[in-house]
């Protein structure tokens, strides 16, 4: 698949109306294209500011309503069309949330301090990897039943007998991503990250190689190695520092 042909389609994807078809067709380009995963992430968070307005805003319900409706049919479809070639989509947002802060009271919690709500279908493996170090980028919850809960389904958890889990939360920006955090039994200084979701939300590019009977996608992001793979059902996406033959190691026991 092309990027022409994959832009049209990222929006129907985001809303889950692709065909299943379809839909692995464009995943499968996003996975491999770093431009439109740039678009993917402009999308998401257009998308994400724009509801979170409207889901806080003064304005009749009605007419809130009838803008969306406008923005999902006409507006942002045709932009993803067109952006690559004519209009940059950050800019289009950037207006957008110009209105949205003109009309729309800015969200805070009791106490006053800001907060937001995303909830994301999917989610690239690089911004996961840029929020480990970004405070407050997961609700830390070590209570097992409870994690499920706020994710909505059960992780499935990989045998690592030469780690201890060290944390277990949910990623802030998408309540269904977990996030788990571990350190090596003999030496505390290594660390490892793993993030977990359902099959399909997390996006990666890199080399694909053949490990242990599963395809991997093996790449370096800010000074981390990540190994992305998915496995009855979800997906895993092993992070650290160590060389990547340690993630080799691991997704081989998995």
């Amino acid at each position: 698949m092309k990027c022409s042909e994959a832009l049209p389609l990222l929006d129907l994807l985001y809303d889950q109306l692709l065909e299943t078809k379809d839909s692995a067709l464009v995943i499968d380009h996003l996975q491999n294209c770093v431009n439109c995963q740039d678009e993917w992430e402009s999308m998401e968070d257009l998308k994400r500011r724009f509801k979170a307005a409207k889901k806080n805003t003064t304005m009749p319900p009605e007419l809130v309503e009838k803008i969306s409706l406008t923005l999902r049919r006409d507006d942002i479809s045709t932009l993803l069309r067109t952006s690559s070639r004519q209009f940059p989509l950050v800019g289009i947002a950037a207006s957008i949330l110009i209105l949205g802060w003109i009309v729309v009271p800015q969200l805070t919690s009791p106490n006053g301090e800001q907060r937001t709500q995303i909830t994301a279908s999917h989610l690239s493996a690089t911004k996961l990897i840029n929020s480990l170090t970004t405070d407050g980028a997961v609700h830390r919850e070590p209570n097992k039943q409870l994690l499920n809960e706020k994710l909505g389904y059960e992780p499935k958890y990989i045998p690592l007998p030469e780690w201890k889990m060290e944390s277990s939360g949910v990623y802030t920006d998408a309540a269904n991503i977990a996030r788990f955090d571990f350190v090596r039994n003999d030496n505390p200084n290594q660390h490892l990250s793993c993030y977990q979701a359902i099959e399909g939300t997390i996006i990666a590019s890199g080399s694909v190689q053949n490990i242990g009977g599963k395809q991997v996608v093996l790449g370096t992001e800010s000074g981390y190695q990540f190994a992305k793979f998915t496995q009855n059902g979800r997906d895993y996406l092993f992070v650290t520092k160590l060389p990547t033959t340690t993630l080799e190691e691991i997704i081989r026991g998995a």
